[in-house]
């Protein structure tokens, strides 16, 4: 999360996760998902987001570029 808590930033992706299998990485940062901009969300709403569907298409910023990353997600365990 940055400073402004509107900025939220990849600090970790666990090995063999749906995040490092779609090629998010440490460093990223979350611009928007499905189209709707993170700023405009806390981080629960954030996690809540994430944690309800199947897939999910994230907007990172990476090195100055912009890119949209397909995100299969599924449990863990």
């Amino acid at each position: 999360m940055g400073e402004n808590y509107q900025t939220f930033r990849i600090k970790a992706v666990a090995d063999h996760s749906p995040a490092s299998e779609a090629g998010l990485r440490v460093g990223d940062t979350l611009i928007a998902i499905d189209g709707h901009q993170v700023s405009e969300l806390s981080l629960s709403e954030l996690r809540f987001k994430l944690q309800l569907a199947k897939a999910r298409e994230p907007l990172v910023e990476r090195d100055g570029a912009r890119l949209k990353i397909p995100l299969k997600l599924r449990d863990l365990i």
